[in-house]
Parts: structure tokens; C-alpha cells; sequence
């Protein structure tokens, strides 16, 4: 209820009910061993609440706690499997294989402090020195429809780099809330402290996971008094300076191009990614590689910068995530109830495309009769969606001059060989595709 529309006993009523929910939420919190031992703040600046407290007036919102942000970390309490909502972990630590770490092979999850994802299809695990579990079969696939797990399916995390090869700071910076890198320079003294005091975490954090306020902010003041004015709704980024300031972003909003971009990623001490080293500024996208995780790079693919001049070229550079998606809704699990409304929308609302006529020697309708959009311009969740299907995938022409960078678009190789091993062929001749 808006307060011009209550007296001043009910406003002093419902201010002592929001400040009576925080406090109990933040002694709880601080005596979970879920949070850090917190650097000091002056009372004006802004801290963290938690996503409870914002549930309970976004409650029309708790479909976020299915979200796989909710799940980007979880800590292992009293050695019990981590819960997801639609995967089951259950047996997913026995299948890990050839593991380096100094701790050695954890024999059940009372040797892990912390579950990095296990969402969708893949989970990786930190030791209790806080380090992440690398090695041949770090990453374990989880089976899908009721399959049984299979050590061929195993992914590797830095094989032969020996132990304890990857510090969770690396990490944290994006799959948790409130995270403050461990300022390891001579002289920088703006947080000597690790998460739990685990050697291998690389810095602080307020949340496990990315939280409500990973987007929208460290939310004390708006919880206080729930203003427009006093929260961001969607950010539009930190910059450089912030992450090199006094607070280090701690407390600002997480823009989603700062997590889902890799040539764009910026670390301590400079918080200057290679991108801009190059280029200049402080884009929060770069330039594109072959990875395979689509969703992961969607900010550099949005943006389609030019490998060569840093150019921003995608036709779509404008879009923000929530453009297409809503984030408190999953995607992925958009046949589950309650995310029905996951994608805001769908490549039809803007695009009415028909296949060509095989009849003109395009032979795209007859073949592509079933095919969906995102099956050729969303391959590996990638959000490149132009196709070049000009020339061969292995030409020049998709790649920067030194060859380390992929022209913003995708090429035979990316959209067509999912269904067809002769990709490059059965694309020289498509003379059109759509009419």
C-alpha cells in the first residue's frame, strides 16, 4: 500500500514490521556459516539483505528460487547432498575421475564445501581447502530422463596442471552475491580476507549463488522504505573504476554482460580485460570464440563486436537479456509450472520466416520441414544468430586476422552439424534459405 494512502501509526507499524523481518534475517544469516566475516562499512552505505526479505513483498517472484542462478553455488551443509529442483545429485561425487587436488578424491560430500551448479546437466565441486576439484573427470555430467551416469561423459577442468590449480576467486566473482576479490597486491589492504578462512577462495562473499541483489543491488535502504528511486531494476553495469574504488563495486548492481561474456571478463588488480587492453573503454562484452557454452558468451555474441576494429556490429547490440527472457523464471525448465512465461519472447513475435522452395534447388523446406529457429540460429545456446553460410567454416573470412577471434556470426560448422556431418557441403548448396 502506497504510505499517502495510510495514516502515520500504520506507517510506524509497517516500518517496524520490514526492519523487525531484516533483523531476523540478518542474525540468522550471521550466525549461518554461510557468510563472511564482513570488512567494516559505514552506516550510510548499502549492505545486503537477502532474498528472503525480498520475497516478502516480491512474492509474485519466488519462482527466481527455481532459477538456475539461485543454484550458481550452494555451500554443503553437514555433508547432505545439495537439493535441486528438477536434478537429482545423488551419486554425481562417486563419478569424478582422475582427480589432482592436494586433498585428494573426495570420498563423500563431507569433503566438499561447496557445489559449483548441478542445475541442468553438469556439476563441479570445491574441497574443503576451498579449492576447485580439477582434473580428467571434474566436471560430471548428470544423466538425463532417468539414464545412469557414464564416465565417457566427464568433462576436463585443467588436466596435468597439478594440484590445486584453480582458486575458487576466479569463480566467485560470478556465481556469488557481494563477492570482494582478495587483494593480494603489496600495500592494498581492501579485503585481506578469504571466504570461511578456505586458503583456495579468492576473495569474499555475502550470498551464495547470484541472489536478487547480485542484479538489482544491495538492497538495505529500499527494504527500509521500497521506493522506484531507490533500487535499479535493470543495471547497466560496473565499470573499471568501480571495481578499482575503495568498496570495489561491493554493493552495486551486476550488470549480466559482466558474468556472461570471456573475452570480457576483468580481473583484479586492473579490472582491464583483454578486450579493452586492446580497444579501450569498458565494454562489458569482447570479442567471440568457438566455446561451446552459448548462453555463457551471450554478451559478447549480442553485441557482435568486430575482431578487428572492436566494433559493435550485431544487429541486436541494443537488446538486454530481459528482452527475450525473464530471470525470475527458468528458461530451460519452461515446462515446469510456474515458468510457463520463462521467455518473454519468441522469434516469431518479431520474425515470420518461411524455408525457400525445394523446388529451387535451395532444398531447405522439404528438409528443415520440423527444424525450430534456435536448432540452426541458437546451436549450443549460442546468441550469435546471424548464419554465414558464404563460404566454407574453416575460411578466413569467419575469423580475425590472426585467426584467434570468430567474426560475429556463425558458420556451417556451428548451425548445420548437429544434423549433418557433410556441413560445408550441404551449405554451398543452399542457394536460399528463406524466402
Amino acid at each position: 500500500m502506497n504510505s499517502t494512502m495510510i495514516n502515520a501509526p500504520l506507517r510506524r507499524l509497517a516500518l517496524v514490521s520490514i526492519i523487525t523481518i531484516i533483523a531476523v534475517f540478518c542474525m540468522s544469516n550471521k550466525a549461518s556459516a554461510t557468510t563472511p566475516q564482513l570488512l567494516e562499512r559505514t552506516p550510510q552505505s548499502l549492505d545486503y539483505v537477502g532474498t528472503q526479505v525480498c520475497l516478502s513483498c516480491h512474492k509474485d517472484k519466488a519462482s527466481f528460487l527455481e532459477t538456475d542462478h539461485n543454484f550458481k553455488l550452494t555451500k554443503v551443509i553437514d555433508g547432505q547432498v545439495p537439493k535441486r529442483p528438477f536434478t537429482n545429485l545423488e551419486g554425481s561425487l562417486e563419478m569424478l575421475e582422475g582427480i589432482e587436488n592436494a586433498a585428494g578424491q573426495p570420498k563423500s560430500f563431507k569433503d566438499v564445501s561447496y557445489v559449483i551448479g548441478g542445475y541442468k546437466r553438469s556439476v563441479m565441486f570445491v574441497d574443503k581447502e576451498g579449492f576447485v576439484i580439477t582434473g580428467k573427470g571434474a566436471v560430471v555430467r548428470l544423466p538425463a530422463d532417468g539414464q545412469p551416469y557414464e564416465l565417457k561423459l566427464n568433462l576436463p577442468i585443467l588436466e596435468g596442471k597439478g594440484p590445486d590449480a584453480l582458486s575458487f576467486g576466479y569463480c566467485g566473482r560470478c556465481h556469488t552475491t557481494g563477492w570482494k576479490d582478495y587483494t593480494s597486491e603489496e600495500g592494498d589492504d581492501r579485503n585481506l580476507q578469504r571466504q570461511d578462512n578456505l586458503r583456495g577462495v579468492g576473495g569474499t562473499f555475502n550470498q551464495t549463488g547470484i541472489q536478487c541483489e547480485a542484479c538489482h543491488g544491495a538492497g538495505s535502504t529500499h527494504a527500509r522504505a521500497a521506493t522506484a528511486n531507490n533500487i535499479t531494476r535493470i543495471a547497466s553495469g560496473r565499470t573499471g573504476a568501480d571495481l578499482r574504488a575503495e568498496d570495489m563495486g561491493y554493493g552495486k548492481p551486476v550488470a549480466c554482460g559482466e558474468c556472461h561474456s570471456k573475452d570480457g571478463e576483468r580481473l583484479y588488480p586492473s579490472y582491464t580485460s583483454h578486450y579493452n587492453e586492446k580497444f579501450g573503454g569498458d565494454s562489458l562484452g569482447g570479442r567471440t570464440k568457438e566455446y561451446p557454452w552459448g548462453a555463457r558468451l551471450a554478451a559478447d555474441a549480442i553485441l557482435g563486436m568486430h575482431p578487428d576494429t572492436g566494433v559493435a556490429m550485431g544487429k541486436k547490440k541494443d537488446f538486454k537479456c530481459t528482452t527475450c527472457h525473464n530471470p525470475h523464471m527458468s528458461t530451460t525448465n519452461r515446462d515446469k509450472p510456474g515458468h510457463e512465461k520463462a521467455l518473454v519472447k519468441e522469434c516469431t513475435d518479431c520474425h515470420y520466416m518461411e524455408f525457400a522452395d525445394a523446388a529451387d534447388d535451395g532444398g531447405a523446406a522439404e528438409a528443415h520441414i520440423e527444424v525450430e529457429c534456435t536448432d540452426c540460429h541458437m546451436p549450443s545456446q549460442s546468441h550469435l544468430f546471424k548464419i554465414n553460410i558464404s563460404s566454407a567454416s574453416d575460411s578466413p573470412e569467419h575469423f580475425s586476422k590472426d585467426g584467434k577471434f570468430m567474426q560475429p556470426w556463425l558458420t556451417a560448422k556451428m548451425s548445420c552439424k548437429g544434423c549433418h556431418d557433410d556441413f560445408d557441403e550441404n551449405a554451398a548448396k543452399m542457394k536460399k534459405v528463406h524466402l
